[in-house]
């Protein structure tokens, strides 16, 4: 299994990911009001004690932007504590990985993404 961890996204969440599927995703926050730094490790103890990550997480996925400041701190800041207590690997994607893959994967395509962040960032 692995463990992604989306902090592009309005609403940060964890997904758990095993042979290219998703098996389990839940926001880490309820609303914008809520604080990612007070909910990411009560939300991964849980995820944890009901999937039984210890025994099956073989690898950390961290997505490291455009994002806010706060949230990438925090959340990479987690994911990198994961992978030095637990000698996990970890890898980093960002908006413009996901965007190459999807391209290059689909040359037909003629989209553009627009990404807002919780607090009106924009980026494009």
């Amino acid at each position: 299994m692995n463990l992604f961890l989306d902090l592009i996204s309005p609403i940060p969440e964890f997904t758990v990911l095993d042979d290219k599927k998703i098996i389990f995703s839940r926001s880490i926050i309820q609303s914008e009001r809520s604080k990612l730094s007070e909910n990411i490790i009560p939300v991964f103890l849980d995820i944890e004690k009901t999937l039984n990550l210890g025994k099956y997480i073989k690898s950390l996925i961290v997505t490291t932007g455009p994002a806010s400041y706060t949230s990438l701190r925090v959340g990479i800041a987690f994911m990198l504590g994961q992978h030095f207590i637990k000698n996990i690997k970890i890898a980093a994607l960002t908006a413009e990985d996901f965007l190459k893959f999807n391209i290059v994967n689909n040359a037909d395509l003629k989209h553009g993404i627009y990404i807002i962040s919780a607090n009106n960032q924009r980026f494009i």
